[in-house]
């Protein structure tokens, strides 16, 4: 268990705080202002842990650095990311890839990506994306609030001002093969082209019961919803 800690000012590849094939509980700790050349705060790679109740804020690298930055990032691992405040990492919120499974529940994702977009949430991976705050975060490509390359299912989450500074889906942008929206508020969010959100054409999405509203268009193509399979939009 790592609890109670400040960890901060801290430069390297991976930084913050790295869990390589093990199993560990990350409660209540501080991490901050963490400015490398590349890496994330939080790294998992082939473990399984929980991320708790942790401030994650303020971390990512120097500005003429590309390499990737983010709050926490998941990979091949089992996690449970939950009850976090994970906002103004330089390059994104919560990156989930590689075999990895596991949930995103009940956290303040706020203000990440506004150095080297890739913002709030991006997932290579089947996780469940389920109850949380995910605001003002801005991408390059794909969801400034969600990407969903897999069968996420994302439900009862809050998605507000996100923005896609050039490309599809403001608040959610998905090409997995079959992911569930179910009962998100999704207001507010800014894109090129499907501001609420962008669907790929291999995606197979279910939409129910979500609140589309407010989302608006940085150039001509559709506002609210937009599905490349057909060219429609909402």
């Amino acid at each position: 268990t790592i609890k109670g800690n400040e960890i901060k000012h801290g430069q390297g590849s991976d930084y913050g705080l790295l869990v390589w094939s093990s199993t560990a509980i990350i409660v209540s700790n501080s991490i901050h202002e963490n400015t490398p050349s590349g890496g994330n705060a939080v790294s998992c790679w082939y473990s399984s842990a929980t991320i708790d109740s942790n401030y994650i804020h303020g971390n990512g690298y120097l500005v003429d650095s590309m390499d990737p930055s983010y709050g926490i990032s998941i990979s091949n691992s089992r996690a449970i990311i939950r009850c976090n405040d994970i906002s103004s990492n330089t390059n994104g919120g919560i990156i989930c890839y590689g075999d990895s499974t596991g949930t995103i529940e009940n956290n303040n994702i706020a203000d990440n990506g506004h150095a080297q977009p890739r913002g709030g949430i991006q997932c290579w991976s089947p996780v469940d994306i389920v109850g949380n705050t995910i605001k003002n975060n801005a991408s390059y490509y794909g969801g400034g609030g969600i990407t969903s390359h897999d069968s996420a299912s994302i439900r009862n989450n809050v998605i507000v001002s996100n923005s896609c500074n050039s490309h599809e889906g403001g608040g959610i942008f998905c090409d997995g093969p079959s992911p569930s929206i179910i009962n998100n508020t999704i207001v507010g969010n800014v894109a090129g082209r499907g501001s609420g959100i962008c669907i790929g054409a291999q995606s197979h999405p279910i939409l129910s019961c979500n609140i589309i509203s407010d989302n608006r268009l940085y150039a001509c193509e559709d506002c609210g919803y937009y599905d490349y399979r057909d060219g429609g939009g909402i």
